[in-house]
């Protein structure tokens, strides 16, 4: 069974080990490199990935809060 997503990303940013202290530090990653690991691939470990998605840079268009819109983009077209 796979490591949980959040331990496995404290381990690539650390890397702490569960029983041995710390190993590998030179091989430390970056929070959003580990973060972009983790969602790239550890659906497909899972088998999860046609149900689960990746984290990706996206353009807010509006965003609505208790039915009002609170910013509304202005190069949007809708």
């Amino acid at each position: 069974m796979p490591y949980s997503p959040l331990w496995v990303i404290y381990h690539f940013v650390t890397r702490d080990t569960i029983s041995g202290g710390p190993m590998g530090v030179d091989q430390k990653i970056s929070r959003e490199d580990a973060l972009r690991m983790v969602t790239r691939n550890h659906w497909y470990l899972t088998f999860e990935e046609h149900t689960k998605g990746i984290i990706a840079a996206v353009r807010v268009m509006m965003t609505i809060v208790g039915g009002k819109v609170v910013y509304r983009d202005p190069a949007s077209p809708v």
